[in-house]
């Protein structure tokens, strides 16, 4: 059996934590109440590694306000760059449109959903972000749009794996 991609089960968790990250919000999975993933979201929910040791610069210039960084074109193909050179896994892309009343997705990429971990993890990342710096590259939106990057170093990487086995 193919496991989804870690991106997918990133989202699913926070789906059913019925947190309200965004409008945009579009994954179809059905609404629980089990207390199985209580804390797993929150886990997850929180300011990553990544967006850690990003400049002022690229975390201020987030086009929505709230938990997650919706960065333009420029400083989310940035972030890639920065994720590269601090061996972090980009796992993938939502794509938004940036309108008065919320964000509506305009496109996604999960790559670990083709991408497999075999094991070696800096390999694992070069693979991940070698398809992220192409994605973010072939996918320039209008200047009223944002993108965010779902990213995990090696400790959050770990935590995956181990949520991973739980399913």
């Amino acid at each position: 059996m193919r496991h989804p991609g870690i991106l997918t089960l990133l989202r699913k968790y926070k789906y059913f934590q019925n947190l309200k990250t965004r409008p945009a919000q579009s994954f179809g999975f059905p609404h629980s109440d089990n207390s199985r993933f209580s804390g797993l979201v929150r886990r997850f929910n929180r300011m990553g590694d990544l967006e850690k040791i990003l400049p002022d610069e690229i975390r201020g210039s987030t086009l929505w306000p709230g938990n997650e960084l919706v960065l333009p074109h420029a400083e989310a193909s940035s972030a890639v760059g920065i994720a590269i050179e601090h061996q972090i896994a980009i796992l993938g892309f939502e794509a938004f449109e940036v309108r008065k009343d919320g964000l509506l997705t305009v496109d996604l990429n999960d790559p670990s959903a083709h991408i497999s971990f075999a094991g070696d993890l800096l390999a694992y990342v070069v693979a991940m972000n070698t398809e992220a710096a192409h994605w973010i590259n072939e996918h320039r939106y209008g200047a009223n749009h944002g993108y965010i990057l779902t990213s995990a170093s090696k400790s959050e990487f770990d935590q995956i794996q181990k949520l991973r086995k739980t399913l």
